[in-house]
């Protein structure tokens, strides 16, 4: 399991700036709201806001976290991500499956069903807000992804952080190879060598990794 301690960006005395984008139904946006607005870690900056409203306030004020629904494609996150990659994106889901979140994962956010508790809730935007990956089932149960840091992802040569970019997607060796125009044995020597040099066990653990934790 991740620690806050090991926060990056935000530390766990830190308020934690949150906005939200349009959700559906408009009752459980209100209760969301509510929930937000009485957490004394949170600083709730605006809600309820629509595509291009939600992307002026995460390009104008780099809030840590913002909240969508599931409507928004994979696509999507990748898009709000490359506006501000210092913002950590977290959808709100009605039921999902495994398979689900780890496809949001995979896309570089975290993903909460839309029963967790309050406390469920502000504990994955905060961790969100700590550039780890959560997901909290409808029954409960939390997945964290927690990822390697900058200094080790400064060790990585050019070709390897081209590979570990490719891996954060959750491609294949195949698809990475294609992607690459190499063979997928000289991808499968590098994926050796990246897990190796970032200290994690397989290659899962770098699903999701957020993009500027990458460079500089």
């Amino acid at each position: 399991m991740a620690s806050w301690a090991s926060a990056q960006r935000v530390s766990e005395n830190d308020i934690v700036t949150v906005v939200v984008g349009w959700l559906e139904p408009l009752i459980f946006g209100r209760g969301l709201e509510d929930v937000l607005r009485e957490a004394r870690s949170v600083h709730l900056l605006n809600s309820g806001l629509n595509d291009p409203e939600l992307e002026l306030v995460i390009v104008r004020q780099a809030p840590h976290v913002a909240i969508v629904g599931e409507a928004a494609a994979r696509s999507r996150l990748r898009h709000l991500r490359a506006l501000q990659p210092r913002t950590g994106l977290l959808v709100l889901a009605d039921d999902p499956r495994h398979a689900y979140a780890m496809r949001v994962l995979a896309s570089g956010a975290s993903c909460v069903a839309r029963n967790a508790s309050p406390s469920d809730l502000l504990a994955a935007i905060r961790l969100t807000a700590q550039e780890t990956r959560v997901f909290v089932s409808p029954d409960g149960q939390r997945v964290e992804h927690r990822y390697p840091g900058r200094a080790l992802l400064r060790t990585l040569t050019k070709r390897e952080t081209e590979v570990v970019e490719l891996l954060c997607e959750a491609l294949s060796n195949p698809e990475i190879a294609q992607a690459l125009h190499i063979s997928v044995e000289t991808v499968r020597t590098h994926v050796r060598a990246i897990l190796r040099k970032l200290g994690v066990q397989t290659r899962r653990e770098l699903v999701g990794m957020p993009i500027h934790s990458r460079h500089g």
